[in-house]
């Protein structure tokens, strides 16, 4: 009795660290309805565009020690609905189990392949609002993103681009004064 009882421990401690829990990754699905615009506030329906989960095993973690899914779904190119949708189905966030934080992170990758390079380089990109998800772990069914809200990108012109603007600047002071 003893030995089964240790071994039913053991696999219940194995499958605690071995699982992963499933979401349905898309913005647009059973009770969620959250498009997001680039911005200009246009809505998204180009493939140029990806989302991607970022996420912690923790409810209560800061936002910057997120860890990427590494989904980095397209987004839908049909204008159905209005489009700006990402359709991703049921995605395995590998490493995770039960109640997690999540944010969305979506960028436009023609020119920055992640998010972080699109963040800090000039790129078109933009982020949910952070949101505690409850994963499906086999043989329960994904879950869509309950309280997921559209949002709209920014985006960050690049230092070139404030170096100039300030060169025009000076050139009117300079002009202005010689009047």
């Amino acid at each position: 009795m003893k030995k089964l009882l240790i071994i039913a421990g053991l696999l219940g401690v194995a499958s605690g660290v071995f699982a992963q829990g499933t979401l349905v990754f898309a913005n647009l699905a059973s009770g969620v309805n959250a498009p997001i615009m680039d911005s200009t506030g246009a809505r998204i329906h180009d493939p140029n565009y990806v989302a991607d989960l970022f996420f912690s095993t923790t409810t209560d973690a800061a936002t910057d020690s997120l860890t990427a899914a590494g989904f980095n779904v397209a987004f839908s190119t049909t204008t159905s609905g209005g489009g700006g949708f990402f359709l991703g189905g049921s995605r395995t966030v590998t490493g995770a189990s039960g109640a997690i934080e999540a944010q969305v992170r979506v960028w436009n990758e023609t020119a920055f392949p992640t998010f972080d390079q699109a963040r800090t380089s000039g790129g078109e990109w933009g982020v949910s609002a952070p949101l505690v998800l409850t994963l499906a772990v086999f043989p329960a069914t994904a879950q869509p993103m309950a309280g997921l809200t559209g949002f709209q990108l920014t985006a960050v012109p690049e230092p070139s681009t404030f170096a100039l603007a300030g060169l025009g600047a000076a050139a009117l002071l300079v002009f202005r004064r010689r009047k």
